[in-house]
């Protein structure tokens, strides 16, 4: 029987344990962090892995009208779904359970309008070049 708590997050039913979702949620907010200051500041020294995130963000926003709330919404999913999945370790990614955190976690963002608005401008600055 899964419980769903006051703030919204569900419990029980074999779920991930809550510090492994709360982990992965504080890195994907300060990638979005790092890529929002990577955007205002012209800094070469940026760690390769921030960089391989940032030429993929930058491959959605470009491939996709982020006017159209559908395209926006589908960028915004493929977006969030690379970079939780970028932070996991190699042997991880390919188990059931970092599919399930990766879903959780997307919906996560999909659901929260502050993480969705964030991770959509992201994408409209990198479309527009700023």
């Amino acid at each position: 029987m899964k419980i769903r708590r006051p703030d919204g997050a569900v419990q029980g039913g074999g779920g991930l344990p809550e510090q492994e979702l709360r982990s992965a949620r504080d890195d994907f907010s300060n990638t979005l962090l790092e890529l929002d200051a990577q955007g205002s500041a012209a800094d070469t020294q940026v760690p390769s892995q921030v960089q391989a995130t940032h030429a993929f963000l930058e491959q959605i926003a470009t491939g996709a009208n982020l006017s159209n709330p559908q395209e926006a919404a589908r960028g915004v999913r493929r977006a969030a779904e690379y970079m939780i999945t970028s932070r996991l370790g190699e042997s991880l990614r390919r188990s059931r359970s970092a599919r399930r955190l990766v879903s959780s976690l997307t919906q996560y963002i999909l659901e929260d309008p502050l993480l969705q608005s964030k991770l959509l401008g992201i994408l409209q600055r990198l479309k527009s070049g700023k």
